[in-house]
């Protein structure tokens, strides 16, 4: 059975699609005007939403995105068009409204566009408010306004993280050790997102926790190797 663990969508309110585009996340659900999408995913560099905007007009839209308001802050980066944008702030718009995405008759947006939370040093539980609009030829804003809630939740889905291999992890969210539990002796070996090698454990069947005091704060890859040379990798954050 494949188990998803990296990354969890929760879309909790949906109203009317706006008339002029549709904003679609990467698996081809529409993002709609109210929803809530909370993520604990830390594949790659962030828990990350990406998203598609099209055209459903005949005519050229020109459109941009605020950041409208955070409950405890963290950075955030938005890449939208040609341009990613890091550490963002509230109550700016990306890209400028001077300076908008351009999205032809019937177009679709291409790959890229993402919301990511990216505070890998102190990650915790917040909500980002976003507003998709659209803008005129001299970059005034003309509404058609589109809300969603970013939400970065750490608990979501974090009880218990099972690999192929019949081990088991408390959380994919660690401090300075590693719960687990095995069903089989294996080989753990922890690597940096550089893939340098930081750490080799032997695990015995049964419940264990492996210290990992010894590695700083940021994200990791833990590949376990069974003794019959199958593998997996579970990518966790070292808080």
């Amino acid at each position: 059975m494949k188990i998803k663990f990296l990354l969890f969508s929760v879309v909790l309110a949906a109203f009317s699609a706006n008339a002029q585009y549709t904003v679609k996340d990467a698996e081809g659900n529409e993002i709609n005007d109210g929803d809530l999408i909370a993520v604990n995913s830390f594949a790659d560099e962030g828990a990350t939403i990406t998203f598609f905007v099209t055209n459903d007009t005949g005519a050229t839209i020109r459109s941009s995105v605020e950041y409208v308001s955070t409950d405890v802050g963290g950075e955030i980066q938005l890449c939208y068009g040609a341009q990613c944008y890091d550490a963002i702030e509230v109550g700016n718009s990306y890209p400028p409204a001077n300076s908008p995405q351009i999205i032809e008759a019937g177009a679709t947006t291409g790959p890229g566009n993402h919301f990511m939370y990216n505070e890998i040093t102190n990650p915790q539980y917040s909500n980002h408010e976003f507003r998709f609009y659209l803008v005129d030829e001299s970059g005034a804003d003309i509404g058609n306004d589109l809300n969603f809630t970013f939400r970065y939740d750490p608990d979501l889905g974090l009880d218990a993280v099972q690999s192929q291999l019949g081990i088991t992890m408390e959380s994919t969210m660690i401090g300075n050790t590693i719960a687990l539990s095995s069903q089989k002796n294996a080989t753990m070996q922890i690597f940096d997102i550089n893939g340098r090698l930081m750490q080799t454990n032997l695990i015995e069947s049964g419940a264990q926790n492996i210290d990992v005091s010894g590695l700083a704060s940021q994200l990791y890859i833990v590949n376990f190797k069974g003794l019959n040379g199958e593998s997996q990798s579970i990518k966790v954050l070292k808080k």
